[in-house]
């Protein structure tokens, strides 16, 4: 899954849970203008000692891929029998969640602003046959210095641009479209997160040029080449 970071109005999306037994609660996303970012963020909120039910139910997020190549965001709890969720229109525009009652939320298209193109490669865990390729993305580890990261030289350091990250997959005609979709919705900076099937891991990165290139029939090539890792 790669999520790009919108211009779209993620400060107006709304959800309210009710857990049954405790009383209803309403979040409301504050965060960076992303579907991983209001999936993030909003499983945080809803396990946060705060939260009424908190010890009697645990908030999950994964994704897969929808039938328009963009991620389907699924929202669990785990503990209750079922949950009622009740998005506003605004999440529902974003995210395309509709209001049920239930354990699972899943959506009925990929959220905005999300690619996810399949690679045929066997690939174990939850999140599912939606590769992208990462090369050359080192976190960083919040030492002091310009060089500072975790087993490797901190991107953009002077001599050493050569080590930018890139994030590239192969695709359909669908996905190259689903890509430049996403594109024109962009925020300013530029901050897009995709997953790393490998290390299991999201990365958050500040992104420059995107190329979307024919290399046979119905086979696309989607690059993206960032400018470091985004704190």
């Amino acid at each position: 899954m790669l999520s790009v970071e919108t211009s779209q109005a993620w400060t107006f999306a709304q959800m309210t849970v009710t857990v049954p037994t405790y009383p209803a609660e309403t979040y409301t996303h504050a965060g960076h203008g992303s579907a991983y970012h209001a999936a993030e963020d909003f499983t945080q909120w809803a396990n946060d000692p705060a939260r009424g039910w908190f010890g009697a139910a645990l908030f999950t997020w994964s994704w897969t891929q929808g039938a328009n190549r963009g991620a389907i965001v699924i929202l669990q709890c785990s503990g209750p029998a079922s949950v009622a969720w009740s998005p506003n229109a605004t999440w529902t525009s974003l995210l395309y969640h509709t209001g049920a009652t239930t354990a699972t939320l899943t959506a009925s298209a990929g959220a905005e602003g999300t690619v996810a193109p399949y690679r045929p490669v066997s690939i174990s865990g939850a999140q599912g046959p939606c590769y992208w390729s990462i090369r050359r993305a080192y976190r960083f580890d919040g030492s002091d210095g310009d060089a500072s990261a975790s087993g490797a030289v901190r991107p953009m350091v002077p001599g050493l641009a050569g080590i930018a990250p890139s994030v590239e997959a192969i695709g359909t005609p669908t996905d190259a479209a689903r890509m430049r979709d996403a594109l024109r919705l962009a925020s300013n900076p530029r901050r897009l997160a995709v997953y790393d099937v490998p290390r299991l891991m999201w990365h958050q990165l500040a992104w420059s040029t995107v190329s979307v290139e024919a290399q046979a029939p119905l086979i696309w090539r989607i690059a993206v080449d960032a400018a470091g890792e985004a704190l």
